[in-house]
């Protein structure tokens, strides 16, 4: 605002207003747009591991699906994405819970 009172010409004071809602309004969209990136990617994680937890919990039991939705509390997509793989390849709860916690299992 200091810059503004100092303009005298009223046309440089037009044009420093419009410069200025300019900049303001493409600040907005690109922050907008990010945040709704951001707000949409945590969303997908957050469905895949409710995901995650209802199919362990089918194929296995709810004990298992509580103890994976533990260990998958921080876990990142392509880390999700490793754990539905053992999901569908291990035979029992047990095994998917040593493969997600790291021990896997002698597999």
């Amino acid at each position: 605002m200091d810059t503004l009172d100092r303009l005298q010409d009223p046309e440089e004071a037009e044009t420093f207003m419009q410069y200025h809602a300019r900049m303001w309004r493409t600040r907005y969209r690109a922050e907008g747009r990010f945040e709704g990136l951001e707000i949409g990617r945590a969303e997908g994680i957050r469905r895949e591991r409710e995901l995650l937890h209802g199919l362990a919990s089918r194929k296995f039991d709810p004990r298992t699906a509580e103890r994976l939705s533990a260990l998958l509390a921080g876990a990142d997509p392509s880390r999700l994405a490793e754990v539905g793989n053992w999901l569908i390849d291990s035979e029992t709860g047990e095994e998917l819970i040593a493969r997600v916690s790291g021990t896997r299992n002698g597999r």
